[in-house]
């Protein structure tokens, strides 16, 4: 060859990324640690959300680029569980941006331990210094069975996430109530 040297220019981030194309790669790398960049929509339609990130302490990223996550189906039927949502908690470290959560459904089944728990369709608890920018939550819903096990009061079901209200108030996340239903037990029906 006549050019016997070759420039490579590379940008490193700290930690191990995961460049994700499609929901079966975001499924067998799932981690509460790792770090993922979205390259496209990852449809989870008669496929299984990751359960350790669903009961989890994610500490990791998300960089959507603009892309969505969407049609993800979550039963939470584990009395052991205290968080749960897409992620069990965000720990101060998380970081979510740029990516839409779409047609999310979330129930909590029938004889599901409640009291002593925090439930939401993003996730249980979002411990505070959690960043989010431009994350979106579309056409979801959360519903809990008339027969879950309340027991006591002590349980925050949230339609974001159960515990970290203050925190989310200045974060970047929309909220499309308008496709948004929340189903809780009656007196009737309990």
């Amino acid at each position: 060859a006549e050019n016997t040297v070759l420039k490579l220019y590379v940008e490193l981030m700290e930690g191990e990324w995961y460049h994700v194309y499609n929901a079966d790669q975001f499924i067998k790398n799932a981690s509460v640690s790792g770090s993922y960049i979205l390259h496209a929509d990852l449809d989870f339609t008669d496929k299984i959300w990751p359960t350790v990130l669903m009961y989890g302490n994610f500490s990791g990223t998300i960089q959507g680029n603009g892309h969505k996550i969407s049609n993800v189906v979550i039963e939470q039927t584990n009395n052991s569980k205290t968080n749960a949502g897409l992620f069990g908690a965000l720990t101060e470290s998380a970081k979510l941006s740029q990516v839409t959560f779409e047609n999310i459904h979330f129930t909590i089944k029938s004889g599901t331990r409640v009291a002593g728990t925090s439930y939401g369709l993003l996730s249980g608890t979002v411990t505070d210094g959690a960043s989010f920018e431009a994350v979106s939550v579309l056409a979801s819903t959360l519903t809990v069975d008339a027969n879950a096990y309340f027991g006591t009061e002590d349980y925050v079901i949230g339609k974001i996430c159960g515990m970290g209200e203050a925190v989310l108030e200045n974060a970047d996340i929309t909220f499309d109530n308008q496709h948004e239903t929340a189903i809780l037990p009656t007196e009737e029906a309990a």
